[in-house]
């Protein structure tokens, strides 16, 4: 439907009219060219990888309005006879990319929705009781957009599980068989922390009836989850691991967003930033500025710039400490400006440095990093950002793990469409504070 309505919109803006396309005007090539068009469009989709996720991401749509653009311009010339106005072409792949956009969006509202969760509602049990079920189980449940549904688990309790209050043990791998029946299960996600092959084989080759979809999730998912590529190393598969999960075009297009957002905003809130500056003179002695040494990508430090909303030398007493909703320390222009977060706002220099990002983990402490390098070490993989996942689902009120298990979430799951999300959270987040009259987080 994107194709068609995009193809006849291309038509229309550069004739102004639906009119007959060269090279027989009496006869209507209208399915041939559409035909074209959808083939290329979506093969191209389909080869950048577009619809191996529900959620799908807005680069390959990118990259294949382009792809098409170029190779209708390449076919035109070998089928000269067929050739037609290039603005056409423009126009189509223009048009397509905004309708494709558009639509991943609404798609991605109405799966988000009560409804899309009933009509698209998946009950999965997952095997196992060891680190990597542990893994699955939380992210599924740290999904804002998991239309799955955890039954429970199977397994045997042992010294090496991971269990926690809440959960529900529905009985030992043997019964595998009548749990599926019982439970009414559409997925079996099986993990080989606790199980060899063997036995896996075993339990997939179970009669079932009906049969759920088997998922055979590998050991130590979570280091496999980190944007690994499936590739032949000689004669073999195997999985190459990679460092950095952003890919060039990845890079290329957050950089390039964040300069231009960043520069926006920091024209547009001019008159504001003025004002908060000699608010917070006129309040109290000291800098208007704090500036504080962070830990960004790489495990390189850097000073980050926030409007100073403590009083002067706040941690002389305390030392470093985390951030909290009602610190004593916070005067009365930081307690408003950390409420709308204006505070945060000098940060969009060190976006414009190239220090930052928009969106992304929050940078912490060297104090802090050097205190849990087991839980900061995987946020350092990308540049620390303005705002993050953690930010929009409580920004004071979530534990470090919480937090860094967002921040992964992010880090492995990263799209053009997720930072917009991300940015679109975080700004109605600060509107319902700014407008909340006790101005606390919901």
């Amino acid at each position: 439907m994107a194709v068609v309505s995009s193809w006849h919109i291309a038509i229309y803006l550069r004739f102004g009219r639906l009119t007959a396309l060269p090279p027989y005007p009496e006869v209507n090539l209208y399915p041939l060219y559409i035909s074209v068009a959808l083939a290329v469009t979506v093969g191209t989709l389909f080869g950048l990888g577009a619809y191996k996720s529900r959620l799908h991401p807005a680069a390959p749509v990118i990259k294949a309005s382009l792809l098409t653009f170029l190779m209708g311009n390449v076919l035109f010339l070998y089928f000269k006879d067929f050739a037609f106005s290039r603005l056409v072409i423009l126009y189509f792949s223009s048009t397509f990319l905004l309708v494709a956009i558009g639509w991943r969006i609404v798609n991605y509202l109405i799966m988000d929705s009560k409804w899309g969760r009933w009509k698209f509602h998946r009950r999965a049990i997952i095997v196992g009781l060891g680190r990597d079920a542990d893994f699955i189980y939380r992210r599924l449940a740290l999904d804002p957009a998991s239309n799955y549904e955890v039954a429970g688990f199977v397994g045997d309790l042992g010294p090496d599980s991971v269990w926690s209050e809440g959960r529900v043990l529905l009985g030992p791998a043997e019964k595998l068989g009548e749990l599926v029946r019982s439970h009414s299960v559409d997925e079996v996600i099986i993990t080989q922390d606790d199980f060899r092959v063997e036995e896996w084989i075993r339990l997939v080759s179970m009669p079932f009836d009906p049969r759920p979809v088997f998922r055979v999730v590998p050991h130590g998912v979570d280091l496999f989850l980190s944007r690994a590529r499936p590739e032949y190393f000689n004669e073999f598969p195997s999985i190459q691991y990679l460092i950095d999960p952003l890919s060039s075009w990845e890079k290329a297009t957050k950089r390039g967003m964040d300069l231009v957002v960043a520069s926006a905003i920091l024209v547009l809130l001019s008159p504001v930033l003025i004002l908060v500056a000699l608010s917070i003179r006129l309040e109290s002695s000291g800098g208007i500025f704090y500036v504080q040494e962070r830990v960004g990508k790489g495990g390189r430090s850097f000073p980050l710039f926030k409007f100073r909303s403590m009083i002067p030398n706040a941690e002389e007493e305390t030392g470093p400490v985390w951030a909290q909703r009602d610190d004593r320390r916070i005067t009365r222009v930081g307690r408003l400006i950390r409420r709308i977060g204006l505070d945060e706002i000098p940060q969009l220099i060190n976006v414009l440095r190239g220090e930052m990002s928009l969106v992304g983990p929050r940078p912490e402490r060297p104090f802090f990093v050097k205190q849990h390098p087991e839980l900061t070490q995987w946020r350092l993989s990308v540049k620390p950002g303005l705002t993050g996942l953690a930010q929009t689902h409580g920004r004071y009120d979530l534990t470090l793990g919480e937090k860094v298990q967002y921040d992964l979430y992010y880090i492995q799951n990263y799209s053009l469409a997720l930072d917009t999300e991300i940015l679109v959270r975080t700004l109605v987040m600060i509107l319902k504070e700014e407008f909340s009259p006790s101005g606390s987080k919901e």
